[in-house]
């Protein structure tokens, strides 16, 4: 009786592990036969791979986010700027420190404020430097007309402009002031009023001979 169960307990154990082994099979089986169809659907030849998306998240160790690429508002650019490709850098407290746009380059201090960008206006390069209250004070650009440098500064009341044939001072109540350089070689300093009309005049001409005028509001020459 004792050979007998011994004989039946070896017997159900080698059909288990047969068992198993045919399961094992199958289970390589059917994942032979995806892989095949799989590989018959995928093209041929060599085919350069894209990944597609709307939004990429790059994430620290501890899953706060350290920037972001993708279609939304450009911070470094006008106050209600329209969505644009931007790839925006942030710091551990989650304030956008800098940004890489379809226009231009901004870069943010430690509030989050705007206080620098590289941006195109008026279709020519433009560096332009902000304050703590976001207001513009300073900015350095390449004209798209004459293609000449030009500086701009401004503490919110008078404005400076300077250039290499201008340099202009225009103040808040509308008056404004110029040195200008004419073609020939000649300089001239202009002041004006606030509706823009010339009262005052003293130039040095390309000969060396000084020349000056006082205009009436209505552009009339005053005698001296």
């Amino acid at each position: 009786m004792n050979r007998e169960r011994v004989g039946l307990t070896q017997r159900l154990e080698r059909l288990e592990r047969e068992n198993r082994r045919w399961k094992l099979v199958g289970v390589l089986g059917l994942v032979g036969v995806a892989a095949v169809v799989l590989m018959g659907q995928a093209p041929s030849g060599n085919v350069g791979r894209t990944i597609e998306a709307e939004r990429f998240v790059l994430r620290g160790t501890s899953g706060e986010t350290l920037a972001v690429l993708g279609v939304q508002p450009d911070p470094s650019l006008a106050a209600a700027p329209s969505l644009t490709p931007v790839l925006i850098f942030y710091d551990r407290h989650r304030r956008a420190r800098a940004t890489v746009g379809e226009k231009g380059f901004g870069l943010f201090d430690n509030e989050g404020r705007r206080r620098a960008a590289l941006a195109e206006q008026l279709d020519s390069p433009a560096l332009t430097f902000y304050d703590r209250e976001g207001d513009e004070r300073a900015m350095l650009a390449v004209g798209s007309l004459s293609g000449g440098p030009s500086m701009t500064l401004t503490d919110g009341k008078m404005l400076a402009s300077l250039s290499p044939r201008l340099v202009g001072l225009f103040a808040e109540n509308g008056t404004s002031g110029g040195l200008v350089r004419q073609s020939d070689g000649s300089l001239q300093l202009d002041l004006r009023d606030q509706a823009d009309n010339q009262r005052a005049m003293v130039g040095l001409g390309a000969d060396g001979a000084p020349h000056f005028a006082l205009r009436d509001k209505n552009g009339s020459v005053m005698d001296p």
